[in-house]
């Protein structure tokens, strides 16, 4: 090999060598593990990102405000504030949990300008799971939850769908 191309041919291993590095470091960090909540609505098993929960609460009443729609059952408050109360039940084809008397299981999700309580049936539980646990959302899901998930968490066989906050506003925004 003439001598010309031995930086060359060095600068190319050089390349390939740090484009090694830098992709086991993408998967190292692929793996760093994600906070989860896992809850029950309905019959169906979902999750959130934890980072989008602040709070979990035990409400005991929630206020009907006429001429809302279906999904959104009511008010509550928190700490002084008004917060919107969000039935999932109802945004995935199942029948309301509904208003009034309590207690009522409510989580309450933050995310930029989304701040809204989820009513729940249980909180199941609160996991890190990798990342590599985290997949595209199956096309076979139904339609009325499709539209709501951002992908699907593989745990303990199962796969749980992992609902997105940013569709859960679309579908809710008066």
């Amino acid at each position: 090999m003439p001598p010309s191309a031995q930086p060359a041919l060095g600068l190319r291993l050089l390349g390939e060598i740090q484009s090694s590095v830098q992709a086991q470091g993408d998967a190292a960090e692929a793996e760093e593990p994600v906070k989860i909540v896992l809850v029950r609505c309905g019959s169906g098993r979902y999750a959130f990102l934890g980072r989008d929960i602040r709070e979990i609460l035990n409400v005991d009443e929630i206020f009907w405000v006429p001429g809302l729609p279906d999904c959104l059952p009511g008010l509550i408050q928190v700490r002084g504030e008004i917060e919107s109360v969000i039935d999932i039940q109802r945004l995935l084809g199942e029948p309301g949990t509904g208003t009034g008397a309590g207690p009522h299981l409510v989580i309450m999700a933050v995310r930029e300008a989304f701040h809204s309580g989820i009513l729940v049936d249980e909180v199941e539980d609160v996991v890190d799971v990798p990342g590599s646990a985290f997949q595209p959302a199956l096309i076979t899901l139904e339609p009325s939850i499709r539209n709501l998930v951002a992908g699907e968490i593989r745990l303990g066989g199962r796969l749980v769908p992992l609902l997105d906050l940013q569709q859960l506003q679309g579908r809710v925004t008066l």
